[in-house]
């Protein structure tokens, strides 16, 4: 489990390397520390360079894009894809329709985008697992090469809750009961090998905890079933569970971000309580299947750049609780790659039971 966390801190690290370009972020002003969070974002106006050709030789968009996303609506994902697709379109010229498409931990809707013709009218959510999935699951068949990187859009710290039943009010009460009770207790996450999961393993490999795994299909959802007390806890983000965050039976015990998220600025991080190097984030970011024209992959990338680092969309996403950082094609790219690599190596040291 040791090894486990090193590698999540890899992966934040290797987020705050890619990050020049970035967009505002919704992050505390306070510097983080390069190794354990995802680096600020710079303000719109240092944006990188447009990569879509001065001149168009291929007539695109001419039809409504389908963006897919493999979890359920209301979470987390579905907000942040819905946000920057409604921007995004603008500058498109045409609908780019949201399509839920949930189940298999997301595999579902990734096998359904690398089944599509690669003409860019389906684009699809990514995440910190989305390219290992033949590694995770069995009869899963594609893998990294199945997709077209476009460009990252956000980056999210997790919650850890628990319902005030419980009778556990801080972090240290529960590593004190959960420890006592290899387990018993149960995690909620948004499906296997969600980053929830990979949240769930970060707890689990820093500070010696053992919890008894639930999945559900999206984190929105996992909050819920704490709040009826059906799961004991779970790490929702702020925009998947913000307004189950303010229920009087849910108790905030910390961030798993490397400092404090600007709209709960009173909840600790596992960090400051610990003293343990802990963190965990969930990346967003859209992917086509393999193949995409170029001509059409800078169209895209040029939309999304310019929905991303528009001033509306940065306040939209910052008031709806997401870190708002972009990353274009070419950064994502490298990232995508990187990130597929460190999170193949986790896959073969993990234990999941």
């Amino acid at each position: 489990m040791k090894k486990f966390v090193s590698l999540l801190l890899v992966v934040c690290l290797a987020l705050t390397l890619c990050a020049c370009g970035a967009g505002k972020s919704a992050a505390p002003a306070s510097a983080a520390p390069a190794s354990s969070a995802p680096a600020s974002a710079a303000p719109a106006s240092s944006a990188p360079a447009s990569t879509a050709p001065e001149s168009k030789s291929v007539d695109f968009p001419t039809k409504p894009i389908n963006l897919i996303v493999g979890f359920g609506a209301g979470g987390g994902s579905d907000l942040a894809m819905r946000a920057v697709a409604k921007y995004a379109e603008k500058h498109l010229g045409v609908d780019i329709v949201v399509s839920n498409v949930t189940g298999g931990s997301g595999t579902i809707a990734l096998q359904q985008l690398v089944d599509s013709a690669p003409d860019g009218y389906t684009i699809a959510y990514c995440s910190n697992t989305s390219s290992n999935g033949r590694n995770l699951f069995e009869g899963i068949k594609y893998g990294f090469e199945s997709f077209t990187p476009i460009v990252q859009v956000a980056v999210d710290p997790f919650f850890i809750i628990c319902n005030k039943s419980l009778g556990v009010s801080t972090l240290d009460e529960m590593i004190q009961l959960v420890q006592a009770n290899p387990k018993k207790y149960t995690f909620a996450m948004g499906g296997t090998w969600s980053t929830h999961e990979l949240a769930r393993l970060a707890l689990e490999g820093g500070l010696d905890l053992s919890f008894k795994r639930l999945t559900f299909d999206s984190g929105k959802a996992c909050a819920t079933a704490v709040a009826a007390g059906d799961a004991t806890f779970a790490s929702p983000s702020y925009a998947e569970a913000s307004g189950i965050l303010q229920d009087p039976s849910i108790v905030i015990l910390a961030t798993t971000g490397a400092d404090r998220f600007a709209k709960l600025p009173d909840v600790p991080t596992v960090k400051e309580l610990t003293g343990k190097d802990v963190t965990a984030y969930n990346w967003r970011g859209l992917v086509g299947p393999a193949g995409i024209d170029p001509e059409v992959l800078a169209i895209l990338s040029e939309a999304f750049e310019k929905a991303c680092t528009d001033p509306d969309y940065i306040q939209e996403v910052l008031d709806m609780g997401i870190t708002a950082q972009f990353l274009n094609n070419k950064d994502f790219t490298a990232f995508f790659k990187e990130n597929h690599d460190q999170i193949g190596e986790l896959i073969k040291t993990a234990v999941i039971d």
